[in-house]
């Protein structure tokens, strides 16, 4: 029979890519994690972890394993809620997780709001980007994720998660305030041919926004000239404030501008993300619908 600990201890490692980063957010010791996870190969007699790669990748039996632990990992989480609710218990914990410019706009107001409405439901919160938010919903460590969507059938495709959009983040073109196009009210991505760009390396974890740029530059006629590359496009903000080149955003990175940028919107740029959240029905969660309702409340005006 697997252990429940040591599987989830797998599941994060495999998730994380690595065995210190699910120390850390497990709060236990690093040699603990691996000590664990060993004895769980052990036991299957099976080598789960490639642990001379960084990240630190599955094999293809822990890639077999990790596919069921969502699963296994998920239904023991949605029957510890069900027997909480049956045993009566009056307040509860509500985790919930979302990506970072989530939590530096609208999630502050939406957890402010929830919890003096509920003062018996504990909030606990994280910070994480999709993917891996996903991940930590299927495996019944969050209950709620919000999540955005390049792809509007993502999470549609997945028939047991229920999901509720709360708005549409359109890609704006971000310059500095002093530059000649800012006097226009939209522009096309054939006006920023000869610019200079901060974008994404075109081989990091966020490659694939680097990608949309290019396919898009390319779609009007010009290879963009990346002058520099950032992981986090949104801390590019101060480099365009400063004169040095422009960048390409999601409108919910610059909904408080700096004074020195100018933010317009692109006539022929890609479609922006779908910003929605995501819960696992079956698992009758019932500080999910008031929360969800909190949520629309807070992104209603942007």
């Amino acid at each position: 029979m697997l252990n429940f600990a040591r599987l989830r201890l797998f599941y994060r490692v495999a998730s994380l890519g690595s065995f210190s980063a699910a120390a850390l957010a497990l709060d236990y010791t690093q040699s603990t994690v691996s000590e664990q996870v060993g004895r769980l190969e052990d036991e299957l007699g099976l080598t789960l972890l490639e642990r001379a790669t960084r990240p630190v990748r599955p094999t293809e039996a822990g890639r077999v394993l990790l596919r069921h632990a969502e699963v296994i990992l998920g239904q023991e989480a949605a029957a510890r809620t069900e027997l909480t609710a049956i045993a009566g218990a009056a307040a509860g914990v509500l985790r919930v997780g979302a990506f970072y410019s989530a939590w530096t706009t609208f999630m502050p107001p939406t957890i402010a709001a929830f919890a003096t409405a509920h003062t018996g439901v504990r909030l606990e919160v994280r910070q994480s980007e999709p993917e891996l938010s996903l991940r930590l919903l299927r495996s019944g460590e969050l209950d709620l994720s919000v999540v955005y969507e390049l792809d509007p059938n993502g999470t549609q495709q997945e028939a047991h998660l229920e999901r509720a959009q709360l708005l549409r983040d359109d890609y704006v073109i971000v310059l500095p305030a002093a530059h000649p196009l800012a006097r226009r009210r939209a522009l096309a991505l054939a006006n920023l041919a000869q610019e200079r760009w901060v974008a994404p390396s075109a081989t990091g974890p966020s490659s694939g926004f680097r990608k949309m740029l290019e396919q898009y530059c390319y779609r009007a006629g010009f290879e963009p000239d990346v002058a520099f590359e950032l992981e986090d496009i949104g801390v590019g903000e101060p480099l365009v404030a400063a004169g040095q080149c422009i960048a390409l955003m999601p409108a919910l990175f610059v909904t408080r501008p700096h004074p020195q940028v100018a933010i317009r919107p692109l006539r022929d740029g890609p479609p922006g993300r779908d910003i929605v959240a995501v819960w696992i029905p079956a698992r009758r969660v019932p500080a999910i619908e008031p929360l969800v309702n909190a949520l629309h409340l807070a992104t209603q005006h942007l």
